[in-house]
């Protein structure tokens, strides 16, 4: 009798023993500490921003909130903001320890518009310069047009265009204007439709007075175009704009 409780004393702390080393895993019992960089902050829409998770803790999962409406789950995500604004952006991060979070602002800047302008073309659809007495249709070679700005200065001159009149508009020239660039989009520029005659004089039938500034584009868009007109002729101007 005494050696079967002997076996059992032994068998007892045998079991006492197994137990004593078996480990539970019941994961981490420190909440996160959560944080996070944020690179290229301060672009211009749209842009894309990245984001480096800096948190400190074991078994992990995150969860961000990009203030706009995105979402992520991944450990370092990136994400396109279309808008410019500040933006709230939230990390959380949850393990068996508990949950915390953490809030950084984004911010992005305006877009960057287009700022360097040339012109692309100029279309004459309509014109009664027979009434002013300048053009002389019989003559060659006709009409030209020079672009200067507000001392005079000639910036460019298109080729002259025989013998153009009312019946074969709109006359449509966009090929002289390939390194015209203005220097200053806030300055005046003036447009003069000329006749020539080919006897070495040329006559002023038309002149028109614009603000590259005037016709500026929005986001997106990289030509603009806008209408010089009075009683006896029509002109389009289409700028191009260039970043």
């Amino acid at each position: 009798m005494q050696y079967s409780f002997k076996i059992f004393d032994f068998l007892l702390l045998s079991v006492l023993f197994f137990v004593g080393c078996v480990t539970i895993n019941e994961g981490p019992k420190v909440k996160p500490v959560p944080n996070f960089s944020i690179n290229n902050d301060n672009c211009n829409a749209a842009c894309t921003i990245s984001f480096q998770n800096t948190t400190i803790g074991e078994k992990v999962q995150y969860q961000w909130d990009f203030g706009d409406g995105g979402t992520s789950t991944e450990e370092n995500p990136a994400h396109e903001y279309a808008q410019m604004g500040t933006y709230e952006v939230k990390l959380t991060a949850q393990n068996t320890g508990g949950v915390e979070s953490v809030v950084k602002p984004v911010t992005i800047a305006a877009p960057t518009l287009p700022n360097k302008c040339s012109i692309k073309s100029i279309s004459i659809t309509q014109q009664n310069i027979f009434n002013i007495g300048v053009w002389d249709l019989n003559d060659f070679p006709d009409i030209y047009i020079r672009v200067l700005d507000d001392l005079g200065n000639t910036y460019t001159r298109t080729q002259a265009f025989a013998n153009e009149s009312g019946t074969n508009l709109p006359l449509l020239i966009n090929s002289f204007f390939t390194d015209l660039n203005f220097p200053d989009n806030s300055q005046s520029y003036m447009l003069r439709l000329y006749d020539d005659d080919g006897s070495g004089t040329a006559e002023i039938m038309k002149e028109f007075t614009f603000k590259p500034a005037d016709y500026m584009p929005v986001v997106g868009q990289y030509s603009t175009q806008f209408t010089l007109t009075d009683a006896n002729i029509t002109m389009i101007v289409v700028l191009e704009w260039t970043e």
